[in-house]
């Protein structure tokens, strides 16, 4: 089994070279001889499928995992399902990865692929029961969950679906990935409450990000509450690690909303701050002109149109 990785490289060399056939039974080969639970093995398949694929070969791939016939290897099966998956052979594909899965039920990215397969083939209830075995087998893997929840939810299943978000959130309270991944799916669905709570959770977990008080501000805008807003958007510039670049940002923001005093004095803040005190010629002082560049730029009373 030492010769695995050996004949991973004689492979790639032959590929290199130009020698297809070659480059194919070599590292077929090299997927008897590695052991199952080895990295190599899946390089070796990642070998195998570019080689097929470049070279227009995944028909004689194959043809050369079925010919095992009972011989093979759980592993041959889950391969086999790749091949026949990207031959677009979608029930031959299926059949497969069951095999490997009826061997090899704690599998996981086989489990994975099977669900994306039928999912994509439309079969969304066949797809909803592999979801569920998948979540027995990995019951602490937070995604899974998620994306069990948005099954139920493609199979009309949207309050149950909710249900196992919330759920999910409680239980992972603190994992800003998936705070982002239920935000995604609640807006999606125009759960804009539940969206909004997911902001709110997530600009407690990283107050330090300054995008989560953007999102928080535009999605209770959206919602009407304009005050509540404008209190998330004005902890920005302590969040920021530039605080000018903080007070910069708000000034975008109030410009976005039509509120230009707000946006001229959040503009001032900004040129204020950003003198350099350690510039040995300023000392952290603007000229006259630069100083009320914002003021004139953004001026009720500066010119809009060409003067004729």
């Amino acid at each position: 089994r030492t010769v695995a990785p050996v004949l991973l490289e004689l492979g790639r060399a032959e590929l290199e070279a130009g020698q297809i056939a070659n480059a194919v039974e070599t590292l077929l080969l090299a997927r008897e001889r590695a052991r199952p639970d080895s990295g190599t093995l899946w390089e070796i398949e990642e070998a195998l499928l570019r080689t097929a694929r470049s070279s227009g070969r995944l028909g004689q791939l194959a043809q050369a995992l079925q010919r095992g016939g009972k011989r093979n290897k759980p592993n041959s099966f889950r391969l086999l399902g790749r091949v026949l998956d990207e031959m677009g052979e979608i029930q031959e594909a299926i059949d497969a990865y069951r095999r490997a899965l009826r061997h090899q039920p704690r599998e996981l990215e086989t489990r994975e692929r099977l669900i994306r397969l039928l999912s994509r083939d439309g079969r969304l209830e066949e797809a909803l029961r592999e979801h569920r075995a998948l979540v027995r087998v990995a019951p602490r893997e937070p995604r899974y969950l998620v994306q069990l929840a948005k099954l139920l939810s493609d199979t009309g299943e949207r309050e149950q679906a909710l249900r196992l978000l919330a759920r999910t959130g409680r239980r992972f309270a603190r994992d800003r990935n998936i705070r982002r991944a239920l935000y995604q799916l609640y807006t999606r669905w125009d759960e804009h409450e539940l969206a909004l709570e997911q902001l709110q959770a997530l600009s407690r977990i990283e107050p330090r990000q300054t995008a989560h008080l953007v999102m928080l501000g535009e999605q209770l805008m959206a919602l009407g509450r304009r005050e509540a807003a404008l209190a998330a958007w004005r902890r920005i510039p302590r969040a920021a690690a530039d605080r000018a670049q903080g007070h910069a940002t708000v000034g975008s923001l109030y410009l976005d909303h039509d509120l230009e005093l707000r946006a001229l004095a959040e503009y001032r803040e900004a040129v204020r701050l950003q003198g350099d005190k350690n510039d040995p010629m300023t000392r952290g002082s603007l000229c006259a002109r630069t100083s009320r560049f914002l003021y004139r730029q953004y001026s009720p009373e500066r010119f809009t149109s060409p003067m004729l």
